[in-house]
């Protein structure tokens, strides 16, 4: 299908809230996918959330901010964010059985504490693995479920997830909802992710996501 006939719909804005915080480089990977961008993308009036739609209302692309475009595929295989790729802060994923036509949920996976030992070991692993060529995180990179992944990586102490669910109005309009929420109910307008900052500006992991 023709890209020109494609649509674009709005869906919310995602904001890091790191107060304070310095920037950083982050790397986002996925399959296919390595693009490299300053922690600052995401922070101060964040980036927009966008929706590619076909002719027919079918989700074709996800688009986070002006620069990073992600079809229906790339999503369900998941993404990550981190920094310098060294292990991931944030994931995103969507379900499974997630259905471009009529939508379904969007997993935020998120970094409680970023300095503890299993972040460090998770980067050592990665750096090793690109100076020898052996996948150190097979376990990781084999699991379809980032979530579970990083849960398994992290535990369950460290590693916290947030949930929303891509799905239509009553007026067949694309929308974001809370988990669990009703087409009848506000549509979510933002999401945020609320970073703990320490006074030397270094962000110390992710305290809560919510949305307004």
């Amino acid at each position: 299908m023709n890209s020109d006939n494609f649509t674009s719909k709005t869906l919310c804005v995602y904001q890091d809230e790191a107060v304070g915080a310095s920037p950083i480089p982050l790397v986002i990977i996925g399959k296919n996918l390595r693009v490299s961008k300053s922690s600052d993308y995401f922070m101060n009036s964040g980036i927009v959330i966008n929706l590619e739609l076909s002719e027919t209302n079918e989700i074709r692309k996800i688009k986070l901010g002006a620069d990073i475009c992600l079809d229906v595929q790339a999503m369900r295989d998941g993404i990550e964010v981190g920094p310098l790729g060294l292990f991931p802060v944030h994931i995103l994923q969507l379900n499974a059985d997630f259905d471009s036509t009529c939508g379904g949920t969007l997993r935020f996976g998120f970094l409680k504490k970023i300095f503890v030992k299993e972040s460090f070991a998770f980067a050592m692993k990665r750096v090793f693995s690109k100076l020898t060529g052996l996948n150190l995180t097979k376990a990781f990179t084999s699991e379809s479920d980032l979530s579970k992944a990083c849960v398994n990586a992290y535990t369950e102490k460290n590693w916290g997830s947030f949930d929303i669910v891509i799905k239509k109005t009553a007026t067949d309009e694309w929308a974001i909802y809370e988990a669990g929420s009703e087409p009848s109910e506000k549509a979510v307008q933002k999401i945020v992710a609320r970073f703990n900052v320490n006074r030397a500006g270094v962000a110390l992991g992710i305290e809560e996501m919510y949305c307004e």
